[in-house]
């Protein structure tokens, strides 16, 4: 197939044009990259205290390179109520070109020092709004969900916030009621050329669990194993409890 040459230099004018609008937003995304950090983070606190009544408070945020963004100081605390959640550091990486397509895809994720303390005293709990009920849809139009599709989607959001590289350390769950609590301490739990690897300690050492497996976010594909040292993997609270 013969292309005559004036196509080719049309084409050719085109492509030129469209590669210097990319550089030019390329440019002044990337000088204003750290006013939109922080309008994003100004939307984000004020959508939690609007919708879930949550304080969100956020120390510092910062870009390294274009697509990396460092938190520190992190915390969430739920109007009058006890402190659900701190983070030391936080940070993460986006991968660009997932993003151009409008889909937000995770390529790194580090953090250290993260606690989160659910806490229930006599009625009152600091994670009430977690069955918070949206508004219900008044319209009398009804949808055909299609189950297949629902599945398909959840399944691609899930991995998608998977990261191909992952380091956390120091993370402790800890759940508190009027009479008992019990914990969930994570010295490490990486990922590493799809190798998943962690350690969970239940309250103090009573049990330890140890997370293992393969996760390729790419390829759609996550298999992970739970097993406990010398036991079976269980949870003496919830067994008492119910």
């Amino acid at each position: 197939m013969h292309i005559r040459p004036k196509y080719l230099k049309i084409f050719g004018i085109v492509a030129a044009s469209l590669f210097s609008l990319l550089l030019v937003a390329g440019v002044i995304a990337y000088n204003k990259r750290e006013a939109l950090l922080k309008a994003g983070i100004e939307r984000a606190v004020a959508k939690a205290k609007r919708d879930y009544n949550l304080n969100l408070k956020i120390g510092n945020a910062s870009f390294a390179g274009l697509k990396t963004i460092n938190l520190e100081n992190i915390s969430v605390v739920p109007e009058n109520r006890d402190s659900l959640l701190y983070i030391e550091k936080f940070r993460v990486g986006i991968k660009l070109l997932p993003l151009i397509f409008g889909d937000i895809k995770l390529a790194e994720v580090k953090t250290s020092n993260i606690w989160i303390h659910l806490i229930k005293r006599d009625s009152i709990r600091n994670y009430d709004f977690l069955f918070k009920r949206k508004s219900e849809d008044t319209t009398t139009t009804k949808r055909r969900v299609n189950l297949g599709e629902l599945a398909n989607n959840l399944l691609n959001q899930m991995l998608y916030k998977i990261p191909d590289d992952m380091d956390v350390k120091h993370l402790e769950i800890k759940f508190i009621n009027d009479t008992s609590s019990f914990s969930l301490f994570t010295p490490t739990a990486t990922i590493v050329d799809g190798q998943v690897k962690s350690t969970i300690n239940v309250n103090g050492k009573e049990s330890v669990w140890h997370v293992d497996g393969e996760v390729h976010p790419s390829d759609k594909q996550l298999k992970l194993k739970l097993f406990a040292e010398g036991k079976k993997v269980e949870l003496p609270y919830i067994e008492k409890k119910y």
